[in-house]
């Protein structure tokens, strides 16, 4: 509940396991840094932020929700990697701003966009994106997995069944 951000580090720093809520950005880090296993919600700005001109940071396994603005913002070189954004407000689950970035393997729904790209030159890969407004809003020249919406199956009783889903391991999912 602070006025400002409730955390904010440095560069080559390590956040592992904390909370922030209702703050102006929930956790806010430069460059080198490692989030881990973090919850932000309720925040007026981003739940998890890497300020412009920043990059080389790994978010792993956070859970990022409510917030007015992004889930997670990141700039350059950023793995963000097993991540759930949900219901955040009019920003992104996801924003990328900058390039070389992984994002891969990470959940984003009920926000005005899932997973929004703005430059090129990242990765985009084995990401989920549910009933977002838009679902991926991802700028030319980017590498992307094919991004799929995939057919409702019938009823799945016993060893086998539904429907739909890509052999492709890389696949991208819009539900």
């Amino acid at each position: 509940g602070n006025s400002a951000q409730g955390i904010s580090v440095g560069d080559g720093s390590t956040v592992i396991g904390c909370s922030a809520s209702s703050n102006t950005d929930g956790i806010d880090v430069t460059s080198g840094c490692l989030i881990k296993d973090c919850q932000t919600s309720s925040n007026t700005g981003d739940g998890i932020n890497i300020g412009n001109g920043f990059g080389g940071t790994t978010i792993r396994g956070c859970t990022s929700r409510s917030n007015l603005g992004d889930g997670i913002e990141v700039y350059n070189s950023c793995l963000v990697v097993d991540n759930t954004c949900d219901g955040n407000g009019s920003g992104a689950g996801i924003h990328v701003t900058g390039l070389a970035n992984r994002i891969e393997n990470n959940q984003s729904s009920s926000s005005d966009r899932g997973i929004g790209v703005d430059g090129g030159g990242n990765l985009i890969i084995r990401n989920s994106c549910s009933s977002n407004t838009t679902n991926y809003s991802i700028a030319a020249n980017n590498k992307v997995g094919v991004t799929l919406i995939p057919p409702n199956s019938g009823a799945v009783v016993g060893n086998t069944g539904g429907s739909g889903a890509s052999t492709d391991p890389s696949a991208n999912y819009s539900y």
